[in-house]
């Protein structure tokens, strides 16, 4: 699997934790309107898996997009990381009964256990407003030091939709980092980062985008 670090705990994190695990799959099919198979077939397709590639969910939640992914391409070494416990053991569990090959783990995004170039994609779904602006920041470099050169940075969020999206995203969240300008903003800090070739794509529901950023090969 994707190398990792011992570890024993998760470090603390200050971005917003969710331990509501089983209501968590409930509210992601409100958002994604039913549809939450589309949406992850979409960040997938967005990922271009490749046989015997390492992928890494960060912020997996209860590991949907995770077995998604593994479902796809069966040879791939695909590994989630999620700062609650309760969202890990439910992952586990639903990896379990779909029958595919995935390991979880406690973990944060800002502090990865995991080894320098040794991830050949990163995928984040609905994870990254949760992050304020310092933990944003670190997260995004520490994305970019576990990619191998060539490696791809896939993120599906809200990226600063209109007011009323904003309002009602902030009803969950209780944070504000989505808010219009967010993807312009975002896109720079992934330009600083390091990060080529950022491309922006519209999904299915419309209130939700990807970008796609590229580590030089």
């Amino acid at each position: 699997m994707t190398r990792s670090r011992p570890a024993t705990s998760a470090p603390h994190t200050h971005g917003m934790v969710i331990r509501w695990a089983r209501l968590y799959d409930t509210v992601v099919k409100v958002i994604s309107l039913g549809r939450e198979d589309v949406l992850r077939e979409q960040t997938v397709a967005l990922a271009e898996l490749q046989p015997g590639q390492h992928v890494l969910d960060v912020g997996c939640g209860t590991g949907t997009l995770v077995i998604a992914a593994a479902r796809s391409e069966p040879t791939i070494e695909v590994q989630g990381i999620d700062p609650a416990s309760t969202m890990i053991e439910r992952a586990r569990s639903k990896a379990e009964a779909a029958g595919v090959a995935a390991s979880f783990e406690v973990g944060v995004v800002e502090k990865l256990n995991v080894d320098e170039g040794s991830v050949d994609v990163v995928l984040s779904s609905l994870m990254l407003h949760h992050l304020p602006g310092d933990v944003l920041q670190k997260g995004l470099e520490e994305i970019f030091r576990v990619l191998r050169p060539g490696g791809r940075f896939v993120a599906v969020d809200f990226f600063g939709r209109g007011p009323l999206l904003h309002r009602l995203g902030s009803l969950f969240h209780g944070n504000h980092s989505h808010a219009e300008g967010q993807e312009t903003k975002l896109m720079g800090q992934l330009r600083d980062v390091g990060f080529v070739d950022i491309e922006r794509g519209q999904l299915r529901p419309r209130y939700l985008s990807s970008l796609v950023a590229h580590k030089t090969a």
